[in-house]
Formats: C-alpha cells, structure tokens, sequence
C-alpha cells in the first residue's frame, strides 16, 4: 500500500466526508485495511500479505483455490471479509457461500450480518445495509440498486437442493467432511 504523507492527507481529506470517502475506497481495494483495520481482525501475518497478493494477482481468474493449513484465518479472511468486499464494490453482486454442512454457511453469513449491522464501522461508512430479506439463510442488502431475486448472499450445503439460481461468486469453504468422503459408495 502507498504511503500518504500528512501533507498530501491535508489536502485531500478536508472533513469527514472526505475522511469516509477515502475509508470506503481503502475498503473496496484493500482486503487487509478491511480486516484488520475495519473488521478488526487481530491476527493478520504475511501469510496473509501472501494471500491478498495472490487474490490481487488472480482477480481475473474464473476459479480460484486458497490453500492453507486449518488455523490460518481462510475463512475469515477469503469467506467473511472477501465476501463483505465484493459486496461493497458491487451492491448488485450475488454471492453463494457454501460448504458440507449447510449450517456452516449459516454461522458464516451470521457473521457477515453482524459486521454489516453493528461490529464495524461499516453502516457508518456505508449506511445500512439491513433489507426486508435479511434472515438466517439469505440476505438482499438495502444498497442493492437491479432488482433481483436471487440474494445478495446465499448459503447452501450438501443437503440444500439448488435451482433457478445465479451466483457472480460462488465461496465454497470446507466442502469435504466424514459423511461426504467416507459413504458406502465411495468403500466398494
């Protein structure tokens, strides 16, 4: 990230509509001054500087695979706060967050919801976000400007059927369990 020396700041942030100007754009661009600096993120390491260079690098690819051991903030990092970005850069993105137990995707919109409503400064960035469709499975935020029926984010799993629906982004996390690898099936 470029530094800004303070005269160059003075210049261009006069008040804090400036101030909310330039916050908003570091967000959009920058997943790591979203983390750690607005969703609080207390853990971010250059395993992390890696991460974001390489979703830097391959923004323009269609799939994308993030590999690191349990424990290394994939989740929360690429799930939670990658999704939170993609929706305020494009408030019309539809987004499917999905993973081998639906309830998963469930905790991780929940999650999402609670940085959009109140563990961030996001709403005060932003505004509101929070819909008429704003529920426990499936969110429409309030800054979405084409309508639309399919959500701004979805969750799924292995026993939710999905139809008639189009994502942009499909956020697939943890899809490998026991009951999905180990079936009679799979033994013979």
């Amino acid at each position: 990230m470029p530094v800004i020396t303070k005269e160059k700041f003075d210049l261009v942030v006069k008040d804090e509509r400036d101030l909310k100007i330039l916050d908003r754009y570091i967000c959009e661009t920058n997943l790591k001054y979203l983390c750690k600096t607005i969703l609080k993120f207390k853990d971010w390491d250059t395993v992390h500087d890696d991460l974001q260079k390489f979703d830097i690098e391959t923004k323009q690819k269609k799939f994308k695979l993030y590999l690191l051991p349990r424990g290394h903030l994939k989740t929360s990092i690429i799930t939670i706060a990658k999704t939170i970005q993609d929706l305020l850069k494009n408030p019309d993105a539809k987004i499917l967050i999905t993973s081998a137990v639906w309830n998963n995707s469930r905790t991780f919109l929940y999650e999402i919801k609670e940085y959009l409503e109140s563990k961030s400064i996001l709403p005060w960035l932003y505004g509101a976000f929070k819909s008429e469709l704003w529920n426990s499975d499936q969110i429409i935020i309030r800054h979405r400007k084409i309508p639309n029926k399919t959500p701004s984010i979805d969750t799924a799993g292995t026993e939710k059927p999905m139809t008639s629906q189009h994502y942009d982004i499909i956020r697939a996390d943890d899809l490998v369990n026991d009951s999905n690898i180990t079936n009679p099936e799979q033994i013979l």
